[in-house]
């Protein structure tokens, strides 16, 4: 199924013009259309809406939904739509190359966020959460002007970047939930 998904996400995203395709890079106010969409389609296929339906119809909607869920995941999600739009660019970004892409700089910035975290108090992974989100801003924007400029490996680079920050953005929520 994914490969089916990846397909069809890849027609509808190669079918816009690069600059309408770097620009979902930054969905910003269009995250609300996006869901408002997403939840429109799910509850069109929804199995209770289908119980009158053949197993073969259901089975269908099923496929369907998780097809719906994967591209709105791909979607809603600045560093998979970026590695997405990489693929389709012919430049897929390989996971065992990203160190290689980084730089010892970044990397070891990386393990010194990770670090803090690790350590921090309440008070001081806010902090740590407003300086993450700040650098993938800062990074997105850079992400979005290398698509716009057709500087794919200046898009490779900062999309490794922009999967590590977003690690440690997972790192955070999760050390703040258990808190």
């Amino acid at each position: 199924m994914p490969a089916v998904v990846s397909a069809h996400c890849a027609h509808s995203l190669a079918q816009e013009p690069r600059s309408t395709a770097s620009a979902r890079l930054d969905a910003g106010d269009r995250n609300s259309q996006l869901h408002s969409a997403y939840k429109r389609v799910m509850s069109e296929f929804h199995p209770d809406r289908l119980g009158h339906k053949s197993a073969s119809d259901q089975a269908d909607a099923a496929s369907h939904t998780a097809a719906v869920t994967h591209a709105y995941t791909v979607i809603s999600r600045p560093h998979l739509r970026a590695k997405h739009l990489l693929e389709l660019r012919g430049r897929p970004l390989d996971e065992d190359e990203g160190g290689d892409l980084l730089g010892a700089e970044f990397l070891m910035e990386v393990m010194e966020s990770r670090e803090a975290i690790e350590s921090a108090t309440s008070a001081q992974m806010s902090k740590l959460r407003e300086v993450n989100a700040r650098r993938m801003a800062e990074v997105s924007a850079a992400l979005r002007a290398a698509f716009d400029e057709a500087q794919l490996d200046d898009a490779r680079r900062l999309t490794a970047q922009l999967q590590y920050l977003h690690k440690i953005e997972s790192e955070i929520n999760e050390r703040t939930a258990v808190e």
